[in-house]
């Protein structure tokens, strides 16, 4: 992460390699790294964050169901890891951004995670009434 001139810029790379150790089986080195990537997407729902932030986030959160979906676990750590350092900080610098939690669409894409990495696969969204 860069500071220049008052804004945030984050470098996103393309994370892991393809054909990288596999996410599915029942090794313990899966299982933590799952638990990681679980805890970092449930904490990241109650963060109040500047919306450019936020948008950031979202394309952490969208790395990481890449890496889901390709089955690799290289890409999941490094998603994992860049989602943590993306997160709130404890200081503020006067006249930033105000802070707001998770637009929907992000909540949404984090919820979507959250239930696939717990085991369970999320459902299609309600139709608004």
């Amino acid at each position: 992460m860069a500071f220049q001139g008052g804004q945030t810029f984050v470098r996103l790379s393309i994370m892991g390699t393809p054909g990288g150790p596999p996410l599915s089986g029942e090794s313990s080195e899966i299982a933590a790294v799952r638990a990681d990537a679980l805890r970092a997407a449930s904490d990241a729902l109650e963060w109040r964050l500047t919306g450019e932030r936020w948008l950031t986030i979202q394309q952490v959160v969208a790395a990481m169901a890449a890496a889901l979906e390709t089955d690799d676990l290289d890409a999941l750590k490094a998603a994992t890891a860049e989602l943590e350092l993306v997160g709130p900080v404890r200081i503020v610098r006067i006249g930033t951004p105000p802070v707001v939690p998770p637009p929907p669409q992000v909540r949404d894409r984090l919820n979507r995670l959250v239930y696939t990495l717990d085991g369970t696969t999320a459902g299609e969204p309600d139709e608004p009434e």
